[in-house]
């Protein structure tokens, strides 16, 4: 079994709060696909924070990109259960799901 290490990810905060709201805003000016990149720069910056996963699978599913939506809620629920660095190729590789 893969055991659940650090991924040496250089966390920002701010910089992931910064982008989360532009995302959130972009997201209220109908400009989809720039919150998207904007929650994705938000991710990067701070891969442990679920609410950035939330408000990008809301928008993928309003954009009905359900696959990418029900993606996005798995890693919440993966975190929640497994903790924050648990990735989850061990799921994928092992549960094909």
């Amino acid at each position: 079994l893969f055991a659940c290490t650090s991924q040496d990810v250089k966390i920002d905060a701010k910089q992931s709060q910064a982008h989360y709201k532009l995302g959130l805003e972009f997201a209220q000016l109908s400009l989809f696909k720039n919150a998207l990149e904007e929650f994705d720069l938000a991710i990067k910056f701070n891969p442990e924070d679920a609410k950035v996963y939330r408000k990008k699978g809301i928008l993928l599913f309003g954009m009905k990109k359900y696959e990418d939506a029900k993606n996005n809620f798995q890693i919440i629920n993966w975190r929640l259960l497994y903790g924050t660095n648990c990735w989850m190729p061990f799921r994928y590789y092992y549960f094909n799901i």
